[in-house]
């Protein structure tokens, strides 16, 4: 277990994090509420560029920040629940909650469980079909973007890798997005095709998250928080 604490310092909104490895998603998380201040941003597609890259633990652990650290209400949508199923995904149980808001008569707040930490969470179904794009998740997260808009701050959509085609269609609803990259894993080459590709399909890269990496990166945080 990580110990974690953080306090002001001297210029609101900049944190001083005990645990060096935090930093990186604390930084993810203070500019995701700057968007949602300045912008009114609230919807934000965490995506890999392959299934590994940890984009479940940059959405558990952002969310986290967001939380305790900022006094944020986020919510974590997680897609294709039982497609992967790494150390933190198997800590939230496999239902198609995000599947039974199709019903108008289901209560949002009934379908979302605790998950990791405590943090409230949201799944989806198993995504292994073109059908399930268009009707189980377009739809669906419609209704939850929308009925969430009072009891939830900033919706993070952990997602497939951007080659998905659901994550493809999530993105033209969402069109924001946080790119999960594993050090080592992906070519700067192929980094700048998906901002390339993203950009020509009206998505906006927000920015990205290196992970597993051995040093502290602040990357796109800091030239845009911290004066």
């Amino acid at each position: 277990m990580l110990k974690r604490s953080a306090k002001v310092l001297g210029t609101p909104g900049v944190f001083d994090i005990s645990d060096p490895c935090l930093e990186g998603f604390h930084q993810c998380a203070l500019f995701l509420a700057r968007l949602h201040k300045e912008q009114g941003l609230r919807t934000f597609v965490f995506s890999g560029t392959v299934v590994g890259d940890g984009t479940t633990t940059a959405a558990i652990e952002t969310a986290e920040q967001l939380r305790d650290a900022l006094q944020m209400r986020p919510l974590i949508v997680r897609l294709d629940s039982n497609e992967r199923q790494g150390r933190r995904a198997k800590t939230v149980k496999a239902e198609s909650n995000l599947e039974l808001l199709g019903d108008e008569t289901r209560n949002v707040r009934d379908c979302i469980q605790s998950g990791p930490h405590d943090l409230p969470v949201i799944t989806g179904p198993p995504i292994n079909s073109a059908l399930t794009v268009t009707r189980n998740v377009d739809l669906t997260l419609t209704r939850l973007i929308r009925d969430t808009e009072g009891t939830h701050d900033i919706l993070i959509v952990d997602a497939p890798p951007i080659s998905s085609p659901v994550t493809a269609s999530v993105c033209q609803l969402i069109p924001n997005v946080v790119l999960v990259v594993r050090a080592g894993h992906a070519r700067h080459e192929v980094v700048q095709h998906i901002a390339k590709d993203l950009e020509e399909r009206g998505v906006n890269l927000v920015g990205t998250i290196l992970n597993r990496h051995r040093h502290v990166i602040p990357n796109w945080f800091y030239s845009m928080f911290i004066r």
